[in-house]
């Protein structure tokens, strides 16, 4: 949203306590209307193509609040279901929904953990394409193997950006096509290693660092740089565009700030 503005920005609540979700709420009003909280059978036109949402805040945990929705594009379809696990997925299945469920990309359900894609679930999308999307060496094991096992013997090919980059697929509303940016014959079926099974070395190399203090820093928000208070840059800022916030290094690189090159705070 640094880079971007959007006509509609959907979510599944409006509210959180972690700093990155107030500067996504933040941004969503500054660089778009704000946040929509859908219902289920809503639809959206992205072009020529129809999101349809099939399901949301399905149960008590975090990750069953996630949006699952559908996007068809002529005779091709996309599934998206962040990271809804089973019950979730569930109440899908159960739903008047669940004929829309059969789709052409499935992007596999919470970095392929294994408290996502049920049988029965991946049974209803019956997918051509699975994409995993999970950082490399990520401390979760995602993706699981068991997972990787189902989608196999499903017939899916797997794509993974721990492994492949950006996956880019296309679709001409009668098929869809989905390439790899990179290593493209990788062994997709290699599931990922948790962190309490790597040696002590791994472990160590793996761990992440000590949390760094806050700090005060002065953002620019037109350019999104960030400044120390006594850089040469922050007395030609304009009031506007000043903001001092008592934060990390690493908490406002997450949030899209850039260092400045000449303080290099």
């Amino acid at each position: 949203l640094n880079e971007a503005t959007a006509s509609t920005i959907l979510c599944p609540v409006t509210s959180g306590d972690t700093k990155t979700f107030q500067s996504f709420a933040k941004y969503a009003s500054e660089k778009g209307p704000g946040i929509t909280v859908p219902t289920i059978g809503d639809t959206y036109t992205v072009g020529d193509a129809k999101i349809t949402i099939l399901g949301l805040n399905a149960g008590d945990d975090t990750n069953d609040t996630s949006i699952i929705c559908s996007l068809q594009n002529g005779e091709t379809s996309f599934l998206f279901s962040g990271d809804a696990e089973y019950p979730a997925e569930q109440a899908v299945l159960n739903s008047d929904y669940a004929s829309l469920l059969k789709s052409n990309v499935y992007t596999v359900g919470h970095h392929g953990s294994d408290t996502s894609t049920s049988d029965a679930f991946l049974d209803a999308i019956d997918p051509q394409y699975g994409i995993i999307s999970c950082g490399k060496n990520n401390s979760y094991g995602h993706p699981d193997a068991a997972v990787l096992t189902k989608l196999k013997d499903h017939g899916v090919k797997i794509l993974r950006t721990d492994l492949q980059g950006d996956i880019t697929c296309k679709s001409d509303g009668k098929t869809v096509a989905c390439e790899p940016s990179k290593n493209r014959d990788a062994d997709a079926m290699v599931p990922g290693t948790k962190a309490e099974d790597k040696s002590e070395a791994d472990q160590a190399a793996a761990a992440p660092a000590p949390v760094p203090q806050s700090s005060e820093y002065v953002l620019n928000t037109s350019t999104h740089k960030f400044h120390r208070p006594d850089c040469r840059s922050v007395a030609k800022m304009k009031d506007k565009n000043k903001e001092v916030v008592n934060e990390s290094r690493d908490q406002i690189i997450a949030q899209g700030y850039e260092p400045c090159k000449i303080c290099q705070p």
